[in-house]
């Protein structure tokens, strides 16, 4: 699996960059809500829905199938 630019090498750990150039109100109610889930789980969420890749670009970058990714956002 190939790192995501900017995630120092964890794909897992993607999170940090992409929210770091998030401000505001929510970013605090935000990094907490991420904070309290799985890393697996934070990072499908932070790719598709922060970052707003395709579920085909984070099943591939994650190293798993749209599938995976349904039931960890599921789950």
């Amino acid at each position: 699996m190939a790192p995501i630019p900017g995630s120092g090498g964890d794909n897992c750990d993607a999170a940090g960059p992409i929210l770091g150039r998030h401000r505001g109100r929510g970013r605090q109610a935000l990094d907490a809500a991420l904070r309290s889930l799985s890393r697996r789980t934070r990072a499908v969420i932070v790719l598709r829905y922060v970052a707003d890749l395709p579920e085909a670009e984070v099943a591939a970058a994650l190293g798993c199938s749209i599938g995976t990714l349904s039931r960890i956002v599921r789950s």
